[in-house]
């Protein structure tokens, strides 16, 4: 169905980002890397995510299967067993001692 194939354009969207995208480079300049305008981004991404111009989309599908089959979610972990963890959230890092809300300095 049609939302069934839009998820699959996602992933392998994220994917073809993840894979091609400088270290740590963020979504916006990698898109505008691809080409020179918008409609010619758009196009590119179409070419490669739609119609599997660089044969890489079955690559795609199962990289983020595989990502989706080994993810651990950290934060899931923490929440389920906050005592486990609590020992490594603190107001401050060299310091036990905490401040008030009400003390705290207020930025606006």
């Amino acid at each position: 169905g049609g939302s069934a194939t839009t998820l699959k354009y996602i992933d392998r969207f994220l994917m073809y980002y993840i894979l091609t995208a400088e270290r740590l480079e963020r979504t916006a300049p990698w898109f505008e890397r691809l080409a020179s305008t918008d409609e010619a981004r758009l196009k590119a991404l179409q070419d490669v995510i739609i119609d599997d111009s660089l044969g890489i989309c079955d690559e795609l599908d199962k990289r983020m299967e595989h990502h989706l089959a080994t993810y651990h979610d950290e934060w899931a972990e923490v929440v389920k067993n906050p005592d486990k963890f609590a020992h490594l959230f603190k107001q401050f890092a060299n310091t036990d001692e905490v401040q008030p809300a009400d003390e705290m300095i207020e930025f606006v």
